[in-house]
């Protein structure tokens, strides 16, 4: 068995670089960081006061434009890879353990693989660095220890299944009608003076970004969970069965947003000159970058958290939303509820904090 049965270098490296292109144009157009748990916490954890501010109409629009992509996208979310052997496929269980682990997390340690991942290493956060190793050493842990040829595998066999979920497709069109409508409907309702020249300008930048995000997952092949089983598991380096191809997404998105950096105040390297760092957004007044750069423990247990939950799932907010749009009813039924159900607890938690 040859690792190129697996790895897909090619597909990996244009998804990847479309999602950093998704980072780099809400980045320059919008002026603001694109991380799939946040703007997912945004809207499911609270959904009537998201919808009542208009500020959130171009996270209205990222959501909008992702699903349909999606949708269109839905033969990219067919596992390619079956043997059961190879594939700790998740059970039912999973499903709802791993979205409750990936909600608490991603809220506790403020992002995940798009936020602290993509933009955060693009932006050379020492933060977000801590983050990345984290949960990808408690990700590769958790899958490792997963694993169906584990000497233990008998004691975790119920977060595995050897029967691959059917989508239904009716499913995920029952989930993008709403989201659509929303966008639609929602700011007719809103006082007209509510809404900013800036909210209506900011639409378009949320929506080509959620198009790059959509597409670029679809494509990279990061919406398989096989294909993240395979990377985290790297007990199969040995057998030749290893997936290197999320190095090569995040190896094409990073540079990309790294490069949308060059162009942001107090990131920029000057690598193109002064001149070319931008005073503000194309589309808004001021960047709204996070600017916490030291580590604490709510980042560093967050993330180990989000690790283990990503492992047992096979599947990190965006490629979930994905999913969702699609028709995973293991996805919409499991993975969904235990997501908003951590992200609640962890925003509690820090509420208490302060």
């Amino acid at each position: 068995m040859s690792l190129f049965d697996y790895f897909t270098p090619l597909t990996g490296s244009i998804g990847g670089t479309m999602i950093g292109l998704s980072s780099g144009v809400l980045l320059l157009m919008n002026g603001d960081v694109l991380g799939a748990s946040g703007i997912m916490a945004t809207f499911f954890t609270n959904p009537i006061k998201a919808l009542k501010d208009p500020k959130n109409l171009w996270r209205m629009a990222l959501m909008t434009t992702f699903m349909v992509t999606s949708a269109l996208c839905a033969p990219f979310a067919v596992d390619r890879v079956t043997e059961p052997t190879l594939v700790a496929l998740p059970s039912p269980i999973a499903y709802s353990l791993a979205g409750l682990l990936v909600g608490f997390g991603t809220r506790l340690g403020n992002g995940c693989t798009s936020g602290h991942g993509v933009c955060g290493l693009g932006r050379r956060s020492t933060r977000s660095l801590a983050a990345v190793l984290t949960f990808m050493a408690t990700g590769v842990a958790t899958a490792m220890g997963l694993s169906p040829s584990a000497p233990w595998s008998k004691a975790t066999a119920f977060l595995r299944s050897d029967t691959p979920t059917s989508l239904v497709p009716a499913l995920g069109y029952a989930t993008i009608v709403p989201v659509v409508l929303g966008l639609l409907v929602m700011p007719k309702l809103w006082k007209k003076e509510s809404v900013t020249d800036e909210d209506k300008e900011k639409v378009f930048g949320g929506a080509l970004s959620g198009i790059l995000f959509g597409a670029g997952l679809g494509i990279s092949g990061m919406v398989l969970p096989s294909k993240l089983n395979l990377f985290l598991n790297m007990g199969g380096i040995a057998n030749g069965t290893w997936d290197p191809t999320l190095m090569t997404v995040l190896g094409a998105a990073v540079p990309v947003s790294f490069l949308a950096y060059q162009f942001v105040p107090k990131f920029s390297l000057n690598l193109f000159g002064e001149n070319a760092v931008m005073k503000k957004p194309l589309k808004t007044e001021a960047f709204n970058l996070p600017t916490n750069n030291k580590l604490d423990w709510n980042i560093i247990i967050g993330e180990a958290i989000f690790g283990v939950g990503w492992a047992i799932g096979s599947l990190c907010p965006g490629p979930a939303m994905f999913h969702v749009a699609v028709g995973n009813p293991m996805v919409i039924f499991g993975w969904m509820p235990g997501f908003i159900v951590g992200a609640i607890l962890a925003q509690e938690i820090k509420a208490k904090q302060h």
